[in-house]
């Protein structure tokens, strides 16, 4: 669950956020420079509305930012660190919403949980009145081979409800591209805004950690082969 903290607020809502939900959907792409790595987040049924950047200035080994808006440039509006025993867990701060009585950040953990072929990555988030925990997992089932562009692999977003489930997002992996990410859609009470602005902010900045470990991953495979 969240906490507050006592530092100045570093991340920001743009404008278009106070008024307009995120994109159900958003393609992503990418680029590497010598000095970092951005990625840019749009919607494909909206080219012209609001597009947002994810900057990696110390490549995948380092911390992460969503900017409020489509370059780097831009006022972070999220940001994602290392932390956990080995090195797995993000710490991610949020911004704090214009009608919150706190007007202080707040800090989220994604949690990673491996086993023997399989793992997941977990946060919880207050929903209204309960603290609720969605699970990151790996899939290949129909909710991820539905999204349009997708190479049929990628993870699913599931809400753990009691002893129910619902998948709330998904990310669909280009495959083999030298730009292309894949693409995030949000489904069912993650696509209908009853969760919240920040936790669709949570969702979208939890994936690209997902997505930046496994690039870290295969990183260091290279290296070391």
């Amino acid at each position: 669950m969240g906490h507050t903290s006592s530092k100045p607020n570093p991340v920001h809502l743009p404008p278009s956020l106070t008024t307009h939900p995120l994109p159900r959907r958003f393609s992503a792409t990418h680029k590497t420079s010598l000095t970092r790595i951005t990625a840019l987040l749009s919607d494909p049924d909206n080219p012209s509305g609001p597009s947002y950047a994810v900057s990696w200035p110390a490549g995948w080994y380092g911390n992460m930012i969503l900017h409020g808006g489509p370059t780097k440039d831009d006022e972070p509006l999220a940001t994602a660190k290392f932390g956990g025993k080995l090195g797995c867990d993000f710490y991610i701060t949020l911004p704090s919403l214009p009608e919150s009585a706190q007007q202080q950040e707040r800090t989220e953990i994604l949690r990673y949980e491996g086993r023997l072929r399989s793992e997941k990555w977990w946060f919880a988030m207050q929903i209204g009145s309960s603290v609720e925990r969605f699970e990151w997992r790996r899939s290949h089932g129909d909710a991820v081979k539905e999204v349009e562009g997708g190479s049929g692999w990628g993870w699913k977003l599931v809400r753990v409800v009691g002893e129910g489930e619902e998948v709330v997002a998904v990310w669909a992996d280009a495959g083999l591209s030298l730009s292309r990410m894949g693409a995030f859609e949000y489904r069912g009470s993650g696509a209908t805004g009853e969760l919240g602005l920040l936790w669709g902010v949570m969702a979208v900045v939890t994936c690209m950690c997902v997505w930046q470990m496994r690039q870290q991953r295969n990183t260091t495979a290279a290296i070391v082969s």
